[in-house]
């Protein structure tokens, strides 16, 4: 990062200068972004802006305790999936656009999915989704949600019966709670 930024230093001596007073002059604080840290900070105070950091740092301390119980057979095919979807679900800034980079956690919860309705049910999120980008609605905060919801929806094998002593276990559990 030094090496970078010292050769960014030499290509323009004053992009420090111009970085800071673009940093001062902007307006993040005051635009409305549809994600949901927006509207945490809506329905708190609309003046605080660093109220949209909080499902950020609430997301990172999840996904520091997913990942310590996890670390020992962390595989990012896996256990990364979740993680890009609570990152773009707390993330304070973004437009649907961004939301792009869940691709492969879709792909992968459907590719996997025994359950019935999945694709049915990511088709109706897509297409709502889809209608709102196209009549330019702001209201899209709840798409990150409805992905991550259909994820763990889809990403589940339900066995009857499994209760214990049953002899029934589920082919794939991969909760999203750490547990020990």
């Amino acid at each position: 990062m030094a090496c970078a930024s010292g050769l960014a230093t030499l290509v323009v001596p004053h992009v420090w200068q111009d970085y800071l007073a673009l940093v001062r002059g902007s307006a993040l604080a005051q635009d409305y972004f549809p994600t949901l840290p927006m509207l945490f900070r809506m329905m708190i105070d609309v003046r605080q802006p660093w109220l949209t950091l909080v499902p950020s740092f609430v997301a990172i301390v999840w996904g520091l305790a997913y990942y310590w119980v996890k670390r020992a057979l962390w595989d990012w095919s896996r256990h990364g999936m979740p993680v890009m979807l609570v990152a773009i679900l707390t993330s304070p800034y973004g437009w649907i656009s961004d939301q792009v980079v869940i691709l492969p956690s879709l792909a992968t919860a459907l590719e996997s999915s025994p359950r019935k309705y999945s694709m049915e049910l990511l088709t109706a999120i897509n297409v709502a989704a889809l209608l709102a980008f196209c009549l330019r609605s702001q209201a899209c905060a709840w798409l990150p949600l409805a992905w991550l919801a259909w994820y763990l929806f889809a990403s589940r094998t339900i066995v009857k019966n499994n209760l214990p002593g049953s002899g029934a276990e589920p082919e794939h559990r991969e909760a999203l709670v750490p547990s020990s």
